[in-house]
């Protein structure tokens, strides 16, 4: 296990009343319980990383949406296309849903990658909420199937993730998809690729980004925040579960402090030049006081964030209890967020 000097941490936030009233109804175990069951039966990390990853994995989950689902009545064409690797070992496969609405002028990408902890999920996971932000702004979505950690460890998401956004580019024109109008989505590990994919983007001349929506991300590999200890055994997703994240991405044998900018963002010592981010996180939440501290760091930079800290939530409420007051005022300011991007 990595080692860690542990800061002075008060009593965790309480859950918003709602929020903790439907996780207390789930019927499946959160991943902080899947992992910490896992742990009692097959010992401490590293040595247990395979085992805790295939408990988390064999864990139940919400079912991945049709292309039925997906189209939403037929208002979404889904189709799937594969771009190159730039390095030349093989094709990333993409989920295009494209608006069946005639458009008098070339439509926004929102270019959607999913979470999962770096170890699970596929180009569907929470794909019907992207959808649900593309409508108002009449966005083309598109989502990657990156590969995932242990089996493929860094670099290679992050690479899939900027390989799929350049591929994908190339054919914009066929897709009617404006260049100047891409917004890259992402939650959770999504969001580490999310702003991974910005950092890449800006250092190596890449594709013109109009904003970066990074929602509730997982942005530093130290797991060492205040945070991360307040919520140890609390939150929905804690830091056993994020040293098993991290440490499948990296491999055991990294120091997460000597993780690159484009492995962990938190870590990137220039966060100049970077597009408009909006950032949120709960209170309650494992990734608080790493996701306050990024958007911090654009901010000193001289950027533009937007950032929203939702009193009593914990990772992942505004999926698992979506009609609470919490969870739609998060969704409306990221939906108002998108809208003031796209349509000034």
């Amino acid at each position: 296990m990595w080692a860690r000097r542990v800061p002075p941490v008060g009593p965790p936030p309480p859950f918003d009343p709602e929020v903790a009233a439907a996780l207390a109804a789930l019927p499946n175990k959160s991943p902080t319980e899947v992992i910490a069951a896992a742990l009692a039966r097959h010992g401490p990390l590293p040595e247990s990383l395979p085992a805790l990853v295939e408990a988390f994995r064999d864990s139940p989950g919400a079912t991945e949406p049709t292309d039925d689902d997906l189209s939403h009545g037929g208002e979404y064409a889904v189709t799937r296309m594969s771009v190159p690797r730039s390095d030349g070992t093989g094709l990333i496969e993409l989920v295009v849903c494209r608006p069946t609405t005639d458009a008098a002028m070339p439509q926004p990408l929102l270019y959607a990658i999913h979470g999962g902890g770096m170890i699970s999920g596929t180009s569907r996971t929470g794909l019907q909420e992207q959808l649900e932000l593309a409508r108002p702004v009449g966005a083309v979505v598109v989502s990657v199937e990156y590969r995932l950690a242990p089996e493929h460890p860094s670099p290679a998401p992050a690479e899939d993730c900027y390989d799929g956004l350049v591929g994908f580019l190339r054919e914009a024109e066929r897709f009617d998809v404006d260049p100047h109008g891409v917004v890259v989505v992402g939650s959770s590990a999504g969001g580490c690729f999310a702003a991974a994919v910005c950092l890449m983007a800006r250092d190596l001349g890449g594709p013109e980004i109009a904003g970066q929506l990074l929602m509730t991300p997982m942005l530093d590999a130290r797991n060492s925040t205040r945070s991360s200890y307040q919520l140890s055994g609390v939150d929905t997703w804690d830091r056993d579960c994020n040293d098993l994240g991290w440490m499948s991405l990296l491999g055991p044998g990294r120091d997460p402090a000597d993780a690159s900018a484009y492995e962990s963002p938190s870590l990137a010592d220039n966060l100049s030049s970077l597009p408009p981010a909006f950032l949120d996180v709960g209170s309650a939440e494992t990734f608080r006081d790493e996701v306050v501290a990024y958007a911090g760091g654009i901010w000193a930079a001289g950027g533009s964030a937007e950032l929203h800290v939702w009193p009593g939530g914990f990772h992942g409420y505004e999926v698992v209890a979506p009609q609470s007051r919490i969870a739609q005022r998060t969704w409306d300011a990221r939906s108002k967020w998108l809208q003031q991007l796209l349509q000034p």
